[in-house]
């Protein structure tokens, strides 16, 4: 037996609550199913009601991450050519700078300082 309480996506099944929510349509494409299902693993209502509070926010941040990461950028026509793409950096490379810097500060100094 199911039993349903006052929480929207919140429902009891054999004792245990679970959290049921339909997937946006908009977001619909990114998933295999158009309901999520979750055992949320407790007994306890105000437990139960804690998890479903923070699973459904978490569930609304990813979602308009994906609404977001679906849309071009705004503004995309105005800007120019090659912008997006990355660019070369003048700064030296992490080994090149080690070296430089062993040359200037290593210059009389143990065995140990250059380690």
């Amino acid at each position: 037996m199911v039993d349903k309480t006052n929480f929207k996506y919140l429902y009891q099944k054999r004792g245990i609550y679970y959290l049921s929510k339909q997937v946006p349509s908009d977001v619909q494409h990114h998933y295999c199913r158009k309901r999520i299902v979750v055992s949320l693993r407790t007994k306890s209502p105000s437990v139960a009601i804690r998890s479903c509070t923070s699973m459904l926010q978490k569930l609304e941040d990813y979602w308009l991450s994906l609404r977001l990461s679906d849309k071009p950028l705004p503004g995309q026509h105005l800007l120019q050519s090659g912008y997006l793409e990355t660019s070369q950096s003048d700064a030296p490379l992490m080994s090149e700078a080690l070296a430089t810097y062993l040359q200037l500060k290593g210059f009389d100094k143990d065995k140990t300082f250059i380690r």
